[in-house]
């Protein structure tokens, strides 16, 4: 097995920011003057192509004898499903024949059979999918159109699936068995009274935990008798609290979950099943608003992994499964990503992990040092590349407020354009890592720039919240602050700032728009809210439940709804946009950026709209990804060409 390590240096802390040069380890684009006979057009695609080309890899799951690991790794611009022999580091596609994207998979546990979901070009209806464990064929073996989350196994029941399941408009959640065999039987074994999700079931498939969701700061965990569907409160009992995630003990005789306990202190707490009370605690420090996304026991019950979300980086920690104390420090390079699995014998903990100098990486860290190196094989080759300066700056707002903001910008001297790029959620976060946009934009001198204004999450309870509601247009300030830091950078070309987004970010880039359009020179809108009021009406139950409370509800807050929706100032947007929006979208359908595009055109506002045929929330396929990042850099590109508002034609 070739593994190879990764190791970021910090070169030093600057005035209100975290800075560190990072080696792009990505294949340098060719320079612009070294091949004048390329267009330019030529030239943007051959970058996109470098950048999409270079090798990731995510999503691993251990064979169900540790031997192998399968994982989905995005090579050549093709997204494949390969299985990585441990002993000596070979590989080989699996599901060669399943159409791109490639699905991530888990091994069942009889070793047996290979499991998997997969909906119809993004549309999140997804089905359950079974394999052969050599990946030779693949069978559909459930037919309702329903959303389904991810299967989970019962130690005892080697020939059963269990998981929750929702109609995309639906006001509850219930858990479905699959029994496989011959045929495959789906049988409802729980509904509950609201929408939610399966956190894990127990050894035996008696018992489920269940996360009643409510918001994304207010959860319930719910023990669910399998048996007779029953269901009873395991916690809080009282009050309101984050909870992220939550495991049945190996024995099934303890709750392992991860929350807020409604204060800005993340913790790990144990449960006794049976009555809910509490046997242990541990208080993350490093910080302590840090949100616990993810929670995995180990094969041997021995041992917690939890990945820690701290806004703008994520971090890992062991802990012994009954004392809750630390295990081991995790020693994974700064960067962000998710748990895989642990290895059956539980001496390895598979994680996918991005730096800002790798994409999605494999990582295999040992549980008993801590150590993790970075997974790689013959096709999958380190390249060296020129550095980008990257720093965590953090700003202060009108109010006095404090938010992180990642800047990615050339190591080179000038000022520079900038594209800043918001996030979804609203409590989403921009965590540091290898970006391919960042990546594209530096190629062509300009800066990128993601910033955690408030509502954003990992920063605890409070920053949280702290856009909720009738607070919406505080965050706003937050963006007027960071505009106005940027002005005063001297890397930073004031005329030529561009705002992207996606999803709520998508709404943000619209809002700037229609209020400070003097502020822009381009927008990127991917697949943005523009009216509220209509997109309450038409998203699935999950994201309408949340944005009740994070925004407001259109019968009793429709005038602020009104007042918050972009496309009733339509009239005042000038700026150049181009809009993306996948047609299959259940989160944000696509009518939100169809009315967009067409008001616009109408107004004769330069508008390109990139419309996605196979796509639901986002851009999946590598085809699609490549034609989105050719399509918006190219639109930037020629924006930056023509001058500023106010300035003279550039003489020829």
């Amino acid at each position: 097995m070739k593994i190879a390590s990764s190791v970021i240096c910090f070169i030093g802390l600057l005035a209100g920011s975290t800075a560190f040069i990072v080696p792009n380890t990505q294949a340098a684009p060719e320079d612009n003057d070294s091949q004048p006979q390329i267009g330019r057009d030529a030239l943007l695609e051959s970058r996109v192509d470098t950048l999409i080309g270079m090798p990731s890899s995510d999503s691993p799951a251990y064979s169900a004898d540790g031997s192998a690991l399968f994982y989905v790794s995005s090579r050549d611009g093709r997204s494949r499903l390969y299985r990585h022999r441990l002993s000596d580091g070979t590989e080989r596609p699996v599901l060669s024949s399943w159409q791109p994207p490639a699905p991530a998979v888990t091994a069942s546990r009889n070793g047996n059979r290979l499991i998997f979901l997969a909906d119809s070009g993004g549309d999140e209806l997804a089905q359950v999918y079974t394999a052969d464990i050599n990946g030779t064929s693949a069978k559909q073996v459930t037919s309702t159109a329903i959303t389904r989350d991810p299967p989970k196994e019962a130690i005892g029941l080697p020939d059963a699936l269990f998981y929750s399941a929702r109609k995309p408009d639906a006001a509850h959640a219930v858990i479905m068995r699959l029994s496989l065999g011959e045929t495959s039987e789906e049988a409802r074994v729980y509904e509950d009274s609201g929408l939610g999700f399966l956190a894990d079931v127990s050894a035996d498939g008696s018992y489920a935990l269940f996360l009643r969701f409510l918001s994304y700061q207010s959860a319930r965990l719910v023990l669910v008798d399998l048996k007779d569907g029953t269901a009873k409160l395991r916690y809080p009992m009282h009050g309101e609290a984050t909870i992220r995630a939550a495991a049945f003990s190996r024995e099934g005789d303890r709750i392992l979950l991860t929350t807020d306990g409604g204060s800005e202190q993340a913790s790990v707490i144990a449960l006794d099943t049976a009555s809910g009370q509490p046997l242990g605690r541990f208080d993350e420090t490093t910080p302590r608003t840090a949100t616990g996304e993810q929670l995995v026991v180990s094969p041997d019950g021995k041992q917690l992994a939890i990945v820690f979300n701290a806004g703008d980086r994520q971090f890992i920690r062991l802990l012994d499964a009954i004392s809750l104390k630390q295990a081991a420090e995790v020693e994974l390079p700064l960067g962000a990503g998710r748990i895989g699995e642990y290895s059956p014998d539980g001496k390895q903990l598979a994680v996918t992990w991005r730096t800002p100098a790798h994409q999605s990486s494999v990582y295999l860290v040992d549980t008993r040092s801590g150590s993790a190196t970075r997974l790689t094989s013959p096709e999958i080759p380190d390249a060296p590349a020129p550095a980008l300066l990257t720093s965590i700056e953090t700003l202060t707002s009108q109010d006095g407020l404090r938010f992180p903001v990642i800047v990615t910008r050339p190591d080179t001297n000038g000022r520079h354009p900038v594209i800043v790029d918001f996030h979804g959620g609203p409590a989403g976060s921009a965590s540091i890592g290898w970006s391919l946009s960042a990546s594209l934009a530096n190629a062509y001198d300009i800066a990128y720039v993601q910033p955690n204004i408030r509502g954003s999450g990992g920063f605890g309870r409070a920053f949280e919240a702290s856009d909720d509601g009738a607070r919406r247009r505080d965050s706003f300030k937050d963006i007027d602050a960071l505009v106005d830091w940027l002005r005063r950078q001297p890397w930073v070309d004031p005329d030529r700032l561009i705002v992207k987004g996606s999803s709520y970010g998508g709404y943000l880039v619209a809002q700037q728009l229609a209020e400070h359009p003097q502020r822009w020179r381009a927008g990127i809108d991917q697949f943005g809210i523009v009216d509220l009021i209509s997109f309450m009406g038409t998203t699935t139950g999950l994201v309408r439940k949340n944005y009740l409370r994070e925004i407001g509800d259109p019968q009793t807050d429709h005038a602020r709804l009104v007042d918050l929706s972009p496309i009733n100032k339509i009239e005042a947007m000038r700026t150049p946009l181009f809009i993306y929006a996948g047609a299959n979208d259940p989160r944000v359908p696509r009518a939100q950026s169809d009315m967009l595009a067409s008001h616009l055109q109408a107004k004769g506002v330069p508008v390109e709209y990139m419309l996605a045929p196979n796509e639901g929330h986002g851009a999946e396929l590598p085809s699609t990804q490549r034609e989105l990042a050719v399509r918006s850099m190219r639109f930037i590109l020629n924006v930056l060409d023509q001058p500023s508002p106010g300035q003279p034609l550039p003489q020829h």
